[in-house]
């Protein structure tokens, strides 16, 4: 599994562990997740209730205790396809926003002039105002 992909959709070092453990194990408990990925007590539940949020995870509950697994690794396409619309959204928003960042470019291009002066050994110096 080339697990560079995944760091490069988004996924954590931690997310990606977690979530091939849980597609290896099945459903399990945090005790096993944490044996098998090899993650600390104090970070799996926050990395569990991140790959929950992205759609990767889910859990169950059977007799007061959680049990994680895996989504479909048909879910990961789904999440960048996701991430590619927000993306989408966000570059839309961008290209509304250039005209007035562009604007005040422009704005701060008219100040700049360099002035020179002489410093205290008579040599010339720039300075650029801005």
């Amino acid at each position: 599994m080339n697990q560079k992909i995944l760091e490069e959709i988004g996924l954590t070092k931690g997310e990606i562990k977690v979530y091939l453990t849980l597609l290896k194990t099945g459903e399990t408990t945090t005790g096993e997740i944490i044996k098998e990925a090899q993650i600390s007590s104090g970070k799996i539940y926050e990395i569990l209730d991140k790959l929950i949020a992205k759609g990767l995870a889910s859990y169950i509950i059977k007799e007061k205790t959680k049990y994680f697994q895996a989504s479909s690794p048909n879910r990961i396409l789904d999440y960048f396809h996701e991430k590619e619309f927000s993306l989408k959204q966000k570059e839309q928003e961008i290209e509304k926003e250039l005209p007035s960042l562009l604007s005040l470019e422009k704005q701060g291009k008219k100040d700049t002039k360099p002035i020179y002066f002489k410093d205290s050994k008579d040599s010339e110096q720039q300075y650029t105002k801005h």
